[in-house]
């Protein structure tokens, strides 16, 4: 087989594989996976493609020639009846996101009944704290960059995560 920038195999869980890729130049793969549920058929697509300078051998020998990149599409399956999990690379990575960003604006409410005065405060440093967290999580060789449907990135949603989990409670009010 010769190397080509992109190259695919499938497998069940009855033994059988599939590859595709290696005799040519190919510079994207894709599936589908189709299931059958109670709610009815859940599929997505997936693709992955190579693009960039450095496609071919001759462009690579350049000096700075290699700038290849992957980019990963996921299309997601139709809600109900399914779920979808991000995996890192060598790991099950363990429920990510859910509902982070919504459990800093909730504490942000909070606060806001609770102290007024204190809830700018409160948010101004909620924005800080994810800006840096999520500047970490993508400093951080552990994740590729991500993009959630939204436009949100992997790295801020678990920065939000990060924030909600280390956060101190507040005192109850005295009031």
């Amino acid at each position: 087989m010769s190397r080509v920038n992109a190259f695919m195999e499938a497998g069940s869980d009855n033994g059988r594989r599939v590859s595709i890729g290696g005799r040519s130049a190919q510079d994207e793969v894709w599936g589908w996976l189709n299931t059958d549920t109670a709610g009815g058929e859940r599929s997505m697509r997936v693709s992955a493609e190579v693009c960039g300078p450095g496609l071919r051998g001759p462009e690579r020998r350049k000096k700075g020639g290699d700038q290849r990149e992957a980019c990963f599409d996921i299309e997601l399956p139709e809600p109900g009846y399914c779920k979808v999990r991000i995996m890192r690379k060598g790991g099950r990575m363990a429920k990510l996101v859910e509902i982070g960003a919504l459990l800093v604006a909730f504490k942000g409410i909070t606060e806001e009944t609770e102290n007024p005065t204190g809830a700018a405060k409160c948010l101004e440093f909620s924005r800080e704290t994810l800006a840096d967290l999520e500047r970490k999580a993508r400093d951080t060789d552990l994740l590729p960059e991500v993009e959630l449907p939204g436009g949100v990135t992997l790295a801020y949603a678990l920065a939000c995560v990060a924030m909600v989990e280390n956060a101190l409670p507040t005192e109850p009010s005295a009031n």
